[in-house]
Order: C-alpha cells, then structure tokens, then sequence
C-alpha cells in the first residue's frame, strides 16, 4: 500500500503546532482547540508537550549550528584579511 503524504504530513504534530503558532502565541490548551478546529484530530498533553519540546532542541540545535557557522567564516575572513588577503 503506498503512503499518502500530502495526507500524513498533515497529521504530523510539529506542522500541526506551527500552523496553530503562525496565528498569535497561545497556550497548550487553545492549540489543542486550534487544531482540533482546523486539524481534524486532537492532540494529547505528552504530543503536545513532547513535540514542543522537539522543535525547541531542534531550533536550539540549528542557532548553535549557524552561530558556529558564522564564527568560522569571520575567523576565515579575520585570517585573510591578516594574511593580505
């Protein structure tokens, strides 16, 4: 049986959570409301809870990975711009 995944990437927690974000902040309750509205399906306190736990080691993970990335280009550039470029 093939997957469907216009169909499954719309149940998935973190898209669901974000697209219940993208209108305002709101509290776990009012997005479980959110995306039951919208969503078709209710999300449990430990998805909920455990999916914004998720995106925020993953968020966390991507700001240390670009400020490692932009601390070795400016050493890169420090180290041209000492060697005459």
């Amino acid at each position: 049986m093939q997957r469907d995944s216009t169909r499954s990437a719309t149940r998935d927690p973190g898209l669901l959570i974000l697209a219940s974000l993208a209108a305002g902040p709101r509290h776990g309750y009012a997005m479980v409301e959110d995306i039951a509205a919208f969503g078709g399906g209710r999300l449990g306190p430990g998805t909920l809870y455990g999916t914004i736990k998720r995106l925020l080691d993953e968020t966390a993970a991507l700001g240390f990975a670009e400020a490692y990335h932009t601390a070795v280009i400016e050493a890169v550039r420090r180290h041209r711009a000492g060697a005459g470029g």
